[in-house]
């Protein structure tokens, strides 16, 4: 068997992206996989985000320290995609990147988000959940929100009106909120603020029984909050 050859690539200095800053760390890569990754005025981020992930699956003993540094590059690489509109690319590279680093909550939402824009509902909520699971996340209204959004796609109305009335107490006045709220409610036959047990305040009673905004300044697909007028959503690309 012949032994696959690596050498290494160092990036001279620290490379800034989305506000991220990655370390200047030895990347080991196949040798025969160097001019594909090091273009003439550039890095491809990708490709070496692929390299470097498939190096540490054979290389197991290597990983821990690289765990922050794959999930910065993984972040990096995934808003390029999702600029693009690449959504599936996106969500591969966060994928890799909680694959060396389960514990970044930053790449778990940004991939339960991506899977959700490509109407994976079951397997975004599993993620959403698994962000509100972490007691540090506290109670998180954009989570929140989204993961009720999944359980409408998946005609889990008790459960997203459960995770909606959890908001309550935060005094939830956003027009989106409320009338997903309602539109949960109707759906589910359910008497809203009540199937968790939750006693809530006359006059958002009142608000929730008799508001419906004229629109939803929420993307359909991918949940992203959009401008008023827009016409398309500026992460995913759907039509409002």
């Amino acid at each position: 068997m012949v032994e696959t050859e690596y050498v290494i690539l160092q990036l001279n200095a620290k490379l800034q992206a989305d506000g991220i800053e990655l370390e200047n760390m030895p990347i080991p890569v196949r040798a025969d996989r160097v001019d594909r990754i090091v273009g003439k005025d550039e890095i491809h981020l990708d490709c070496l985000l692929d390299e470097l992930f498939e190096f540490l699956l054979e290389h197991k003993d290597q990983a821990p320290p690289y765990a922050d540094f794959v999930a910065k590059l993984a972040y990096i690489v995934a808003m390029d995609m999702a600029r693009l509109r690449l959504i599936e690319a996106a969500e591969h590279y966060l994928a890799i990147g909680l694959k060396l680093n389960p514990d970044s909550l930053s790449l778990r939402v940004n991939h339960a988000v991506a899977l959700h824009a490509m109407n994976c509902h079951a397997e975004a909520l599993a993620e959403y959940e698994h962000v509100l699971a972490d007691e540090s996340v506290g109670p998180s209204a954009f989570v929140k929100i989204l993961a009720a959004r999944c359980c409408k796609e998946l005609a889990l109305y008790e459960k997203g009106s459960q995770l909606l009335e959890s908001l309550i107490p935060l005094g939830m006045r956003d027009p989106e909120y409320v009338e997903l709220a309602v539109e949960m409610a109707e759906l589910g036959g359910i008497d809203f603020g009540q199937s968790g047990g939750i006693k809530i305040q006359d006059e958002i009673t009142s608000m929730l029984a008799t508001f419906r905004p004229p629109e939803s300044k929420f993307c359909s697909r991918c949940g992203k909050p959009m401008e008023p007028g827009a016409r398309f959503c500026a992460r995913c690309g759907a039509k409002a």
